[in-house]
């Protein structure tokens, strides 16, 4: 069985204790300098946040055009 990280009952986490510990974290992580594991953290917060909008799949083909270049 795996331990949880909060002293709190599961039943009683409010997400306000996720996001205090999703902070704690990510700022151990940079401490440690674990990048991915402090972006995974700032990932889910800001996912919290609805920063990140839902990705649409686009149909068809797609145009990509570089600046400066004429094709």
């Amino acid at each position: 069985m795996s331990q949880q990280p909060f002293s709190i009952p599961e039943e009683d986490l409010r997400m306000e204790d996720i996001i205090r510990y999703l902070q704690e974290a990510r700022e151990g992580a940079m401490e440690s300098r674990q990048f991915s594991t402090a972006v995974r953290a700032a990932e889910l917060m800001g996912k919290h946040l609805g920063m990140f909008g839902k990705r649409e799949e686009q149909q068809g083909p797609v145009e990509i055009r570089w600046a400066g270049e004429d094709f």
